[in-house]
């Protein structure tokens, strides 16, 4: 035959929804992943249990959607945390969670054996709003939702971010300066003078004969994190007059005396409190100065609720914060975190959709007074989330990407990036190795790549999803705040989940694929919340799950993986019930239309040919179209042996310790084609059957015959 009528096409690229279409590209290509030993397409693929040892999905049994999910390894990767919310059917609310070991059967009524409940009453994001964001900061997992108050996890307990209330301030009592008779309070040190040291320095007051001396204190928590909340407002003074010199007798030992002051009702901090800090004034004597107010000392614990403070003025040197360094947790309701320069930043919640808030460097719960921006006087909506980007710190809004720089020595600041482009998802924003940050936005998926430093490399913002125009029609932009997407190491694919053709909740899977630089789709997997964890095993959180008081179901965690099974269907009728299979998920390739260059010329197509590796006596049909028709025609399936030679041995059908396991090999399978004359032609291949599809070539027959003119 004329080489110019045969044409073949690899290696075989993504989807392409634009016409017409690039040489290698597919109309369809759903529910596969690239084969690294050929760069084919290979549809090996499904998911299973997370608990492999269970039976069924323990201890999953009642849990419905999985609302969203982090995976958080710490001591250098040497302990795990997968963390996740969980719906409640029963109570309409959520649960937060993680797993611990790899545990097998667990009450069916309730999570047991291999989950640690960290909160049982969370209020649950609607569909339209962002997941749980989950944001490292040193030793804790800060966790913000828009709706609870934010938390700090330390791996074993949870404490609130950021301060709620004031410390009240203590009492001092007054001292008395008599003889120390029944009924009153004097602590006037007084020593012995042969001591080694001067005990008359120690003490409150100024030993002058009837000298007036006057304090107040102040009080302030101290976290665990190092964090100092507000300070109390002050105290009630307390004053006394020194008794001056008597002429002797007992009241002689209580003259020209410093005092010590007893405080009482010492304020217990609220949980997550390791300190308390006391704060001082000198002596403010009889006339109403300024009040200066200086370190006095830390009680170490939180339970003690007396002090006695007998340090004198000369020792106090360390001023006490002022009122602005340290201020109630201003965004209770914030939806996003992001960790930049040593520094917690938030944003102020559906109250304050434009607002950024940043805390003191190092110290996540306190935040300063004057620590915000505001960057609604721009043009892009409201604030959907942070991420750290080389040496800036990324705000996504709606419509707009704004940039943050700078440090805790300089100070911070925002300016507008990029105009125009946003996105809602921040679920999706991943760093992706030679790609860059990659990001879900309204109409497509975007990548930003280069440094952003002055002086830096070139800056690439690009759309990489130009190819997937009609796919991008089918998602649900009102709901794109729920998409949620991880990068997989192991595969070199991201994967992005959302809501499409109607649902409410994630439906569609987009993957690019790093090594071919193109996409594919996913179909049937239930998604409803994806990570990474350290192996870059892809982890999903259900999108269904088994609701309160039906049979159990499929719900938890589970892993998208290469066992070929799309989940699993119930046995309740064995004791203990189990999970079985289900079959593999449909994988679909359809070609793109193939024109030769000339779709005003008609051709009979004669074969076509698929490049594969063997794979035993599974028998693969195909279907094949013309002229961009909904209804094809389908060929008689082909066996994925080798045509011009010996069947290799199959799984089943060997003979033991006789037959040899051979490898798969690459062989060519031909598919005849019976139709006339046509301007464009387009096959598929649909099967549930183990294949790599390496390539194809298309033996045509072209003829002078040209398209009639247009109707009238």
């Amino acid at each position: 035959m004329n080489p110019k009528h045969k044409k073949e096409y690899a290696p075989l690229g993504g989807i392409s929804d634009l016409l017409p279409q690039e040489d290698k590209t597919a109309t369809r290509i759903e529910n596969w992943t690239v084969d690294p030993s050929t760069g084919g397409w290979d549809n090996r693929i499904g998911y299973e249990k997370f608990f492999p040892a269970s039976a069924a999905w323990e201890p999953f049994h009642v849990m419905g959607r999985i609302e969203s999910l982090y995976i958080w390894n710490t001591h250098n990767g040497a302990r795990s945390y997968h963390l996740f919310e969980a719906a409640n059917a029963a109570t309409g609310l959520g649960s937060l969670h993680y797993t611990v070991g790899n545990t097998g059967i667990a009450p069916v009524t309730t999570a047991g054996a291999g989950l640690v409940t960290i909160d049982f009453s969370r209020n649950l994001p609607t569909a339209n709003e962002p997941m749980t964001q989950y944001e490292p900061f040193g030793r804790y997992l800060v966790i913000v939702n828009g709706h609870d108050l934010p938390m700090k996890f330390d791996g074993e307990n949870v404490t609130p971010l950021g301060w709620v209330e004031t410390p009240y301030p203590p009492t001092p009592w007054t001292p008395t300066t008599g003889a120390g008779a029944a009924g009153e309070q004097n602590f006037a040190l007084w020593w012995d003078q042969t001591a080694p040291f001067d005990l008359e320095s120690y003490g409150l007051g100024d030993i002058a004969d009837s000298a007036v001396n006057r304090y107040k204190w102040k009080v302030s928590f101290i976290s665990e994190s190092g964090s100092e909340s507000p300070l109390s407002f002050e105290s009630e003074a307390t004053s006394w007059t020194t008794l001056p010199a008597a002429g002797g007798g007992a009241a002689q030992n209580f003259s020209n005396r410093r005092q010590a002051v007893y405080l009482e009702g010492l304020p217990i901090g609220p949980n997550g409190t390791v300190a308390r800090r006391i704060y001082r004034t000198r002596n403010i004597g009889p006339a109403a100065t300024a009040e200066q107010y200086y370190y006095v000392s830390q009680i170490n614990n939180n339970t003690e609720t007396s002090y006695v403070d007998y340090t004198p003025d000369q020792f106090l040197a360390d001023l006490a914060p002022l009122a602005d360094e340290s201020v109630l947790f201003p965004a209770p309701a914030c939806r996003f975190a992001a960790t930049f320069k040593n520094t917690l930043f938030l944003d102020g919640g559906q109250i304050e959709p434009t607002r950024i808030y940043y805390s003191n460097g190092l110290h996540p719960d306190s935040f300063s007074a004057l620590s915000y921006f505001d960057v609604g006087t721009r043009e892009g909506g409201d604030i959907t989330g942070f991420a750290p980007y080389y040496n800036q710190l990324l705000v996504f809004r709606e419509r707009a990407i704004e940039i943050i720089r700078g440090d805790t020595s300089g100070g911070f600041s925002v300016a507008p990036f990029i105009q125009g482009v946003g996105t809602k998802s921040i679920g999706t924003v991943t760093m992706v190795p030679s790609v860059g940050m990659v990001f879900l936005s309204a109409d497509g998926v975007y990548r930003l790549q280069g440094g952003l430093d002055d002086g830096g490399s070139e800056i690439v913002f690009e759309k990489i999803s130009k190819m997937l125009v009609k796919t991008m029609t089918r998602l649900n932009p009102d709901l794109l705040a729920r998409a949620t997407a991880a990068y997989s190491p192991k595969s070199k694919e991201w994967h992005c989940y959302v809501p499409a053709d109607g649902g409410d909740r994630p439906t569609l899977g987009l993957v690019f694929h790093v090594d071919k630089n193109s996409w594919s789709i996913r179909e049937g997997f239930p998604v409803g919340a994806l990570a990474v964890d350290q192996g870059g095993n892809l982890i999903f959180g259900h999108s269904i799950g088994s609701g309160y008081g039906i049979s159990p179901r499929e719900a938890g965690l589970f892993v998208i993986s290469r066992q070929r099974s799309l989940g699993y269907t119930y046995n309740g009728v064995s004791d203990p019930p189990t999970a079985i299979p289900k079959a593999p998920p449909t994988s679909v390739y359809q070609s793109a239309w193939i024109d030769y260059g000339a779709p005003q010329k008609k051709k009979h197509v004669k074969y076509v040919y698929l490049y594969v590796m063997t794979a035993g006596d599974n028998a693969i049909p195909m279907t094949y179209y013309t002229d961009f028709n909904y209804i094809g025609k389908t060929s008689a399936p082909v066996k994925i042996q080798r045509a011009d030679h010996a069947d290799q041995n199959v799984y089943g059908k060997a003979t033991w310790d006789s037959s040899v396991w051979e490898n798969p090999m690459f062989t060519c399978l031909r598919y005849p084609i019976a139709q006339g004359a046509c301007s464009s032609f387009s096959f598929e291949v649909s099967t549930t059957e183990d294949l790599v599809l390496i390539g194809y070539s298309v033996e045509l027959a072209a003829t002078n015959t040209s398209t009639i003119k247009g109707k009238r």
